[in-house]
């Protein structure tokens, strides 16, 4: 009889081990449902936010300033502008609505703003 070979029947010391690694292992399925929920509930509560752009240039009629705006959205932080839509533009002092510029204008682009448009979790706008 050879008492190095493995016990026919589990020992508590095995038996221990098993149960640990039973436990460890529904504790990781748990953690993989949890954190796909959390993923899916993340992706509906998406804040979107929208961004006005203004850029000013001289108008062809009176040399006044023309001024354009658009808006875009983005997804987080991160991401690039998506649904980009222009307002329109026109003079300040003359009044003209000059859809484009001259080859030769100089535009001055000022810093994007962010404008209160948000997206809730029933999808619902909100202004703040």
């Amino acid at each position: 009889m050879n008492t190095s070979a493995q016990p026919a029947f589990p020992t508590a010391a095995s038996d221990s081990t098993f149960h640990q690694r039973a436990v460890l292992n529904s504790c990781y399925a748990l953690l993989s449902d949890t954190l796909v929920r959390v993923i899916e509930t993340m992706e509906e509560l998406v804040v979107r936010t929208k961004y006005l752009h203004l850029s000013a240039y001289s108008c062809d009629k009176c040399d006044g300033p023309v001024i354009a705006g658009s808006f875009g959205t983005r997804e987080s932080e991160i991401t690039r502008e998506t649904d980009l839509t222009q307002v329109g533009a026109v003079c300040l002092s003359c009044g003209n609505k000059q859809t484009e510029m001259n080859a030769t204008n100089i535009v001055r682009q000022f810093a994007p703003v962010e404008w209160a448009h948000r997206r809730g979790i029933a999808g619902g706008l909100s202004r703040e």
